[in-house]
């Protein structure tokens, strides 16, 4: 998520900065700030990554999850835009529907490969295989209270 935030954040501020930062927000939340709140957890995850080895879920339920957080935020920007009367992010106020379906649809996509991305890497840099994850749980029905496996 993190890479994924910074690109699209990087990317709208190239083009128009108003769209994601209007500099009366400045007087607020200094601009140095700002970019360092989001630009540090880059590096953060990346080192992350490198250092420490997670058991994720399978590919097939990670990409799940994935989908299932993206179709979330997508459905909450527009509850906030029904109930509310704003958009989460100012350029929506400045293009149509089809942009706007284009640019959601963009962004869905980008996280995506971000997502293959990650999974590749980290199966490059900790070696390749299942990143399933095994559920160990206590039952008072063992006995001699071991644990056994559960699947």
């Amino acid at each position: 998520k993190q890479w994924y935030q910074r690109r699209v954040r990087g990317g709208i501020c190239y083009v128009n900065r108003a769209m994601i930062w209007p500099s009366k927000m400045d007087e607020i939340i200094p601009l140095s700030y700002n970019h360092m709140m989001h630009t540090l957890l880059a590096p953060i995850a990346l080192v992350e990554l490198l250092l420490y080895r997670h058991d994720y879920l399978s590919f097939p339920k990670g990409f799940l999850l994935c989908s299932s957080y993206a179709a979330g935020y997508v459905a909450w920007m527009h509850v906030v835009k029904a109930y509310g009367g704003i958009w989460a992010y100012p350029i929506f106020y400045r293009i149509n529907a089809q942009q706007k379906q284009v640019f959601i649809g963009t962004i869905v996509a980008a996280m995506f490969v971000i997502f293959l991305c990650q999974h590749a890497l980290h199966s490059l840099v900790h070696g390749s295989g299942d990143l399933g994850i095994k559920v160990t749980k206590r039952s008072a029905t063992s006995p001699k209270g071991k644990a056994r496996k559960v699947e």
